[in-house]
């Protein structure tokens, strides 16, 4: 509050309800320093409140502020604190009028009224509050490179986009090498920068596809189920909300029609397969697809030369390892032929009539086994069948 240089200038008429009263016309000269606020000014103020030693000027204590007055304080105060004014309340309500604010320095974007920004004891911006005295925009970045966890990454923090129940957790990008190269960003459906919060960069978690957690939006997915469906199934379309590879869609398959599955729980390794097909009771082997002949060989409890055919080898050799694993047994050695349906059934039917049967009671072995010194053997002839085939490890 400044100091009041009062100046008694004059007398002016003021109406009662029973006769004319003349009051001091006092000009302070303090206040006529600041003409766009204050005008020429000057107040009028009565005997008694004079006698009182009332100040009746903008350095009183509790001065009688206009509408216009008020508006051009609250304008001062935001270009000082940095502030930028999107609007008003339609409608002046004095001190509780309510304003929309943005803050320059960090785009955080509040509504509050006219009394808190004139308050020199009430906060401003909530999210430059809540970063003083933290670390920098630099120590952050420094500590996220030096722990390891991102290695293909750069950082930067991005203004203006928050979270939270309070909205004061800045968001930060994450530039990924290897997304920004992979086929995703090549169709367009990305450009390789990711957001998250520092909390949960701080963790190690990579917010791009690189993670073990992979996040795919609603396009991407239906790009993934695009390419990964198998001939004679497509994708039609959301059957619900998009949350990501357990949403349900329809899809519709040549041989069962219309079907309802996720991504999720029929994704066979690198293929999208109908539910009722992928389900052996069901549909079994199915000749119309591309087929795979495998050949394995295992060490443990129970040692032999195992072999079968089926459309998706993934899951196929997926399910195989976990049987495995349960009587004390794994693969050592699998090779896989592809080829059509009809011919991985035709090459299945001639290893059963040329070598012995060596049963094993574990699920997919009983009579597609045979001895494990065999297993060389097996490999060659079916190799001997199947010139034009190429074989692959899996």
């Amino acid at each position: 509050m400044s100091c009041a240089v009062l100046e008694c200038v004059g007398t002016v008429h003021r109406k009662t309800r029973t006769s004319y009263k003349n009051d001091f016309l006092v000009k302070c000269h303090t206040c006529a320093l600041d003409p766009e606020l204050f005008g020429d000014a000057t107040w009028p103020v009565s005997r008694a409140n004079h006698r009182k030693g009332v100040i009746p000027c903008g350095c009183g204590r509790t001065p009688k502020w206009t509408e216009k007055q008020t508006r051009l304080r609250v304008e001062r105060t935001c270009e000082h604190k940095g502030y930028t004014i999107n609007g008003w309340q339609e409608s002046w309500d004095g001190i509780r009028t309510r304003i929309d604010l943005t803050c320059q320095k960090d785009g955080y974007t509040w509504n509050t009224c006219v009394g808190d920004i004139l308050n020199k004891t009430r906060r401003g911006c909530s999210l430059c509050k809540a970063v003083k005295g933290r670390m920098s925009e630099e120590d952050y970045i420094a500590r996220w490179e030096s722990s390891g966890n991102f290695p293909n990454g750069s950082f930067r923090r991005l203004f203006g986009e928050t979270a939270g129940k309070a909205k004061l957790r800045p968001f930060w990008s994450y530039t990924c090498s290897v997304c920004a190269d992979d086929e995703y960003t090549k169709a367009g459906l990305c450009t390789g920068e990711f957001r998250a919060r520092a909390g949960t960069l701080d963790v190690g978690h990579q917010p791009c596809r690189c993670s073990k957690k992979v996040w795919l939006t609603k396009e991407q997915m239906e790009y993934r189920i695009t390419q990964d469906t198998t001939v004679g199934f497509k994708f039609l379309h959301w059957n619900e909300a998009y949350r990501g590879f357990e949403t349900k869609f329809t899809g519709e398959c040549d041989v069962h029609g219309i079907v309802e599955t996720s991504y999720e729980h029929n994704n066979s390794g690198t293929q999208m397969v109908c539910p009722e097909c992928r389900n052996r009771r069901v549909g079994g082997f199915r000749k119309d697809l591309p087929g795979h002949v495998y050949v394995l060989r295992t060490q443990g409890t129970n040692t032999f030369t195992g072999y079968g055919i089926t459309n998706f080898k993934q899951v196929r050799l997926e399910t195989h390892h976990r049987n495995l694993k349960k009587v004390s047994s794994e693969i050592v050695d699998v090779i896989v032929f592809d080829l059509c349906g009809e011919g991985a059934e035709a090459t299945e039917r001639e290893i059963k009539k040329t070598f012995p049967l060596h049963s094993q009671d574990i699920e997919g072995f009983k009579r597609e086994a045979t001895f494990a010194h065999l297993y060389e053997d097996v490999v060659a002839f079916v190799k001997s069948l199947l010139p034009q085939a190429t074989p692959a490890l899996a």
